[in-house]
Order: C-alpha cells, then structure tokens, then sequence
C-alpha cells in the first residue's frame, strides 16, 4: 500500500531517466519505515546511479526536515534504504548529486563525506568530472573516463547548500523563503566565509564563521519583501544595524525595500575564507590560520594516487 505526497511526481523506466506523469504526487509507502517509491507500484530495486526517487527531499522541499516526525521518519528511512544498496552502481556526479541533498536534509558530515569521495575519486587532472572510479577504490563498479559536466556543477551546488540555504518549507508561495546562514557546515570546516551568494527571493549574502560559529553576515535586497533569517546562531544574540528586526517564531524578520542592506555581527576573532578550486581536482580551504602569518591550509580532499592508470575510454554500454 502508498500514499501519496502532494507535488510532481515522477517514476524511473528501465533507463532510470525520469518521466513526469500528470497526476502531481509523489509515492511514499505505509508504515513507520516508509521510504519514497519510483511509482505507486515500484520500491527502487538495487543500487542505481540516478536519485529520482529522492527529488521530493531536494530540490522539491516536498518533505522537509522541519515537517515534523512524519517528514523525518521518511527521510531517514529513505536514506538508510539508498545506503544499504551500496554506491556499486553510482557514477562521479551520484556522490556530489547526494552530497548536495545530504547536505539539504542537514546532515553536514555525510555530505562533506560524499564530496570527498568525490572530489578524490572522479576528478581528472584537469579537473573535469569523470563517471568512472579513476582511484580504483572500489566506490563504483565504473571505473570509465566519460566527462558529463553535471557531476562538476553538483559539488558546487552542494558546497553552496552546506553554506547557504534559502528554501521555502511552502514550495510554489512567494515571499515565504527562510535564509539560513551555515545550515550544513561541517565541524571539519570551523573556519570559512563567503562572499555574494544569491539567495532564493533576490537576496546577496556574504557570511563568516570562525572557530565552527557564525560570526557575520550581510544581506542585500534586490526587491522589496520580507526577509526571514532562520536563527540557528545556538542561543548567540546578534546585534542587527535594523532596529526594525524581530523575531518570529524560528526566525527574524525584517520589512525589505530594494537596495536595503542587513548585516549583523557577533562576538568573533581570526579571519577565514573558502576557496573552492576544482582544478586538480581539489577543493581546499585557504587562509584558515588566523594571526598575521596566515597562508593556506592543506587540502581536505586528497587527490587521487598519480600512478593510477587511466581506465577504459567510453563504450557504447556506459552510463550518463
């Protein structure tokens, strides 16, 4: 027996592409471990390489980890159901695609995890994104050298989703986007900052943390709206230069006209920046040691070994 969740719904052929199907839903199972289905009528079978049948967690926001117990016993045991069919049939952009909604779901060390692999795993020298396992580790049964751009474009969209999320829990309703400041950043990265990301409702927002706490941040309007900053600051109180802010619930919030500037601070020492560098298959953070010194730290995502023979050209057989 399924139930259905309001939203698009989509089930997987034997390609594992995606079909849109009218009828708007998406397929859950009964019962306390219900996970997210392919249709009505079909569990995911075995370990695959496409997440379609997570699309309602991310990008939809259909089930969300602020959805209450209903929505968390679906996420977790969804995940726990990915997880123990193993990465054997996972190509590179499979562990960014999962690391991006790892993150989305706010499990922060999953996602660098992911990334990790791969970023060690299937990155080529000059930093394109192979499908196949180059390390030879035993992430993927694939272990071909296909280059698909969307594998580079996913790790930069989950480190975007570990620093900066902007989602609304009401999909589809204007004007109802929380920005969350650091909402997935891992313990491993107490240090980092960032300059101009876009939020969702035409926001800007640069941000700092430093010793694995938010330390600053500013928000620029590109319309007027309400801006909702969600106040996940652990009980830290931040001095605003908007007398106007309040706080609502989970959130603050603020009446915005175009142009407007937010910024707020707290108690903070050191410097920190995130530099996110793909070529030679990298992704680092510099500039992490505070004092006058300063200098980059060393790597976080190791390369793969250079002795590695490069694997098999494309074949007809292989997947994208």
């Amino acid at each position: 027996a399924v139930r259905q969740v309001r939203g698009a719904h989509r089930d997987m052929g034997r390609s594992g592409a995606p079909r849109q199907r009218p009828d708007g839903r998406i397929a859950v199972g009964r019962g306390r471990d219900a996970t997210l289905k392919l249709s009505a009528s079909e569990d995911l079978p075995a370990s695959h390489r496409h997440l379609s049948n997570l699309m309602g967690l991310h990008p939809f926001n259909l089930i969300t980890v602020e959805g209450g117990q209903r929505d968390a016993r679906i996420i977790a045991a969804s995940l726990a159901a990915r997880d123990a069919k193993g990465t054997r049939e996972w190509c590179g952009y499979s562990f960014s695609w999962m690391s991006a909604l790892r993150a989305r779901v706010g499990q922060a060390d999953e996602a660098l995890r992911l990334l990790e692999i791969y970023a060690k795993a299937f990155i080529l020298r000059n930093g394109f994104h192979a499908n196949g396992d180059q390390s030879r580790s035993g992430y993927s049964n694939y272990t071909c050298r296909p280059f698909t751009l969307e594998g580079n474009f996913l790790a930069m969209h989950a480190v975007h989703e570990m620093l900066l999320q902007s989602w609304s829990a009401t999909p589809g309703q204007r004007d109802t986007e929380v920005t969350r400041i650091f909402p997935a950043t891992s313990a491993r990265w107490p240090d980092a900052s960032f300059e101009g990301l876009r939020a969702e409702g035409g926001y800007t927002v640069s941000a700092r943390r430093e010793h694995g706490v938010t330390t600053w941040f500013r928000i620029q309007a590109s319309r007027a709206g309400t801006l909702r900053v969600r106040d996940n600051f652990g009980g830290r109180v931040p001095s605003w230069n908007r007398p106007a802010m309040r706080k609502a619930g989970a959130n603050f919030e603020v009446p915005v006209k175009a142009g407007d500037v937010i910024e707020a601070a707290f108690p903070r020492s050191g410097q920190a920046r995130l530099a996110l560098s793909f070529w030679e298959g990298r992704v680092r953070l510099d500039g992490c040691t505070a004092g006058r010194r300063g200098g980059p730290c060393p790597s976080r995502f190791p390369r793969a070994a250079a002795s590695a023979r490069p694997a098999p050209l494309l074949r007809e057989d292989t997947p994208s």
